[in-house]
């Protein structure tokens, strides 16, 4: 799972019902056909081929670039997908707590509501299943990994100052009853909480507030978590010089991105460089360099990783350590990476996640005067397109999908994509929320959550 970054300008705020963690992966994924190609004519006009393309400076840039952008978002043609709504907020202010992907489970959480779609099967109420986990909304914030049926938990405790302890507590699903484990390596919450074979695993490093920092000797820790509540360490030997700030993992091979630690031990700062490490027990975890000569900033830490079994999928972060063009990593087993190009140029891209040989992407920008995120969808040829998504209607049960001429239409933003196996895709809306808003879960616009699936039409699960 995609750990909320610690920084010290951002304040994490509880759910009424068990607080939100930011999204990302949580269980095994199935592996996909190579999703590599070259990247069309429109992409190559701004970036070599991929059998062309350096790793290294050719596609950097310094922070001066930020004043050469256009200043407006890039004209890309629109296209429409199938997108059926599966859930939807029953009344203004209705919001989800987390939409997960759990092994072969989707699970749904919101206010007094959860709902689940195993396989290929539709979203259906049922019980929640943190039910006899001890924890207080309004004190803890609760993330969650593994394939379910086997289940984990932590437990962080909100704080206001770094200074405090978060008190974090790993759990276990056994039997139906949540057991929990003994103390864990630190008691603050690490940078990833992913599933690792039947179990889980907790990665933390020296990653601290808004300074990129390391400190000699302390590069990337591992613990995981089994069955039986037990903790362990995976056994994987990792560069001690390497920090990760992003994990990811489809049960087997785990991925990590971060950045190595300087080799001047009077300065415990960074080298330049942006790096993978990526592996399993029977292969060995190996080094992979993405860009080696730019220097690891804060917003570096912003770009995420998920491991696909095949091949891990790299988002970039923001700003000026990632070069001017948008540019995915895809990072397989020759340990080569290579790149696709979505052209949204000068936006950044917020999430993204491969589905077949397509992939998809959340696009914001603080340039456009109607809402900072858009879908966009990238072909295995570079073509990049904006898809349309519906706007919510107030009806006589609850909002349903409609369209913007339509009176009190909200507007809906893409703000999660959830992905499971090469064709299931799952995309969390936040509606009616105030342009430039952080996000309806963690701020305090009201607004109304919603929950497209691509193909499985069904009665949409009201959220209260």
């Amino acid at each position: 799972m995609r750990r909320p970054l610690v920084f010290a300008a951002i304040a994490v705020v509880a759910a009424c019902k068990k607080s939100a963690p930011a999204p990302g992966d949580a269980g095994t994924t199935k592996a996909v056909p190579d999703p590599i190609a070259s990247t069309s004519a429109a992409a190559s006009a701004s970036a070599p081929p991929d059998d062309e393309k350096p790793i290294a400076g050719e596609r950097e840039e310094d922070a001066s670039v930020a004043s050469e952008r256009p200043p407006v978002p890039a004209q890309l043609p629109t296209a429409k997908e199938t997108f059926e709504l599966v859930a939807v907020g029953k009344a203004w202010g209705s919001k989800l707590v987390w939409l997960k992907q759990l092994g072969s489970r989707i699970w749904l959480s919101g206010k007094n509501v959860d709902a689940y779609s195993d396989g290929d099967g539709p979203l259906v109420p049922a019980p929640d299943l943190l039910k006899g986990l001890s924890y207080q909304g309004s004190k803890h914030v609760i993330w969650v990994a593994g394939a379910y049926p086997r289940l984990y938990a932590l437990r962080i405790k909100n704080v206001s100052y770094r200074v405090e302890s978060q008190e974090t507590t790993a759990f276990a699903l056994s039997d139906g009853k949540w057991i929990k484990a003994e103390p864990l390596l630190h008691d603050h919450e690490p940078h990833a909480f992913i599933t690792w074979g039947d179990g889980a695993l907790m990665v933390w490093s020296a990653v601290v507030n808004a300074t990129v920092q390391y400190v000699s000797g302390q590069g990337t820790e591992l613990q995981t978590i089994g069955p039986d509540g037990k903790l362990g360490d995976p056994g994987l030997q990792i560069d001690p010089a390497f920090v990760a700030w992003d994990a990811s993992s489809d049960g087997t091979t785990l991925s990590l991105l971060g950045s190595r630690g300087g080799a001047r031990k009077d300065t415990d700062m960074f080298e330049r460089g942006i790096w993978v490490v990526r592996g399993s027990k029977a292969t060995g975890m190996k080094l992979v360099s993405l860009l080696p000569n730019v220097v690891a900033t804060s917003l570096a830490t912003l770009s995420d990783i998920d491991e696909m079994g095949q091949l891990a999928l790299v988002k970039p972060g923001y700003g000026s350590d990632w070069g001017k063009v948008r540019t995915v990593f895809f990072v397989g087993d020759d340990g080569n990476p290579k790149t696709r190009v979505i052209g949204i140029a000068p936006c950044d891209v917020f999430r993204q996640k491969l589905v077949g040989e397509t992939l998809w992407a959340i696009e914001t920008c603080d340039k456009r005067p109607t809402g900072e995120h858009k879908l966009v969808r990238v072909s295995p040829d570079g073509k990049t397109e904006r898809i349309e998504l519906p706007y919510l209607v107030k009806g006589e049960k609850g909002y349903r999908a409609g369209t913007a001429d339509e009176k009190g239409a909200l507007r809906c933003d893409p703000w999660n994509l959830v992905s499971r196996g090469p064709d299931d895709l799952w995309i969390e809306l936040e509606c009616g929320r105030n342009v430039g808003d952080m996000g309806g879960r963690f701020g305090n616009t009201a607004m109304v959550s919603a929950v497209l699936r691509r193909g499985h039409p069904q009665e949409p699960v009201l959220l209260p």
